[in-house]
């Protein structure tokens, strides 16, 4: 069982036959960077969406059924929007007050996160349709001075 998060990200990149160097090399980061992260318990959400991309795996795949989210930020540094001063820690059990409508914080952690992924991708999707308007918009004007 991975005791926390820098154990996992090491364990799918040998699982994917990813090495070190090339982890280095597709995050900008040093190799010993690389390996400070495998030595980490916990680590941003930032960090975690950046090796999910890399390592081609849903964000969820570094995150075990114990796991819970321990909030680092203070202030206005907790709102949703903020998600880099969030870090996720494995191992850790919930306790009862940690749940909200019955679900607890680590699976709304979670769906914001996956959410967060979908909102990506579909701003990418939809960044692409209106080049294609206005590429199809450009056309139609080229056929009608014809």
């Amino acid at each position: 069982m991975v005791e926390h998060i820098g154990q996992k990200i090491k364990e799918i990149a040998d699982n994917k036959g990813i090495s070190v160097k090339d982890l280095s090399a597709k995050t900008r980061k040093t190799n010993s960077a690389i390996y400070d992260i495998f030595k980490k318990k916990d680590v941003s959400s930032e960090l975690l969406r950046e090796f999910s991309k890399v390592l081609d795996v849903p964000i969820t795949a570094f995150l075990e059924e114990e796991a819970s989210v321990r909030q680092t930020a203070t202030g206005t540094g907790n709102q949703a929007g903020d998600m880099n001063k969030q870090t996720v820690k494995i191992g850790e059990h919930k306790s009862k007050r940690q749940e909200v409508y019955g679900r607890s914080i680590d699976e709304l952690y979670i769906s914001l996160l996956q959410c967060e992924s979908e909102r990506e991708q579909l701003r990418t999707e939809l960044t692409g349709v209106k080049n294609l308007l206005v590429a199809k918009d450009e056309m139609i004007q080229v056929l009608k001075q014809r």
